[in-house]
């Protein structure tokens, strides 16, 4: 976290790793399973061997592909704007600025209050009256706490 001046700070998030848990647990689950097939299987069926691994090894690069999108995408929050940046190979920013933001609200399911993660939901005003929701935000209550405040002390909500 970074200061500017009492009161104000820029903080730089990323999501919360449990994001990263269903890659991680389909690409353990098949390596189990091509180990047992591997093992189990007899005879003349190496092409087939062979095929089951390529098959693993395309659960392994898509966990590498999730786990460098993570490792490249933050929210940025500051007492201005939210803006979440995403991308590996063509980068995207989104910009909300909280002057904006007509509501906000928290949600953090059962899993996210032990683990430390919730879930923003931001109301922009207009004609459509967009949501905006953010998921897997890591210490989701403290940052809603803060943008309340900012948002307060501009007299918005």
């Amino acid at each position: 976290m970074t200061s500017r001046g009492v009161g104000y700070q820029t903080v730089a998030l990323r999501r919360h790793p449990v994001v990263l848990t269903r890659p991680l647990v389909e690409t353990l689950a098949g390596l189990i399973a091509v180990a047992a097939v591997s093992d189990a299987s007899l005879g003349d069926t190496s092409g087939l061997i062979i095929w089951v691994w390529a098959a693993w090894g395309l659960l392994l690069l898509r966990l590498i592909w999730k786990i460098a999108q993570w490792a490249v995408e933050f929210l940025i929050v500051t007492p201005d704007r939210l803006s979440l940046s995403s991308g590996l190979l063509s980068r995207r920013v989104a910009f909300i600025p909280i002057a904006k933001v007509a509501d906000m609200s928290l949600q953090q399911p059962f899993l996210g209050r032990l683990l430390g993660y919730g879930e923003l939901v931001l109301e922009l005003p207009g004609q459509d009256q967009e949501t905006r929701i953010i998921d897997h935000v890591p210490y989701s209550d403290r940052l809603y706490l803060e943008l309340s405040t900012w948002i307060c002390s501009r007299g918005q909500i």
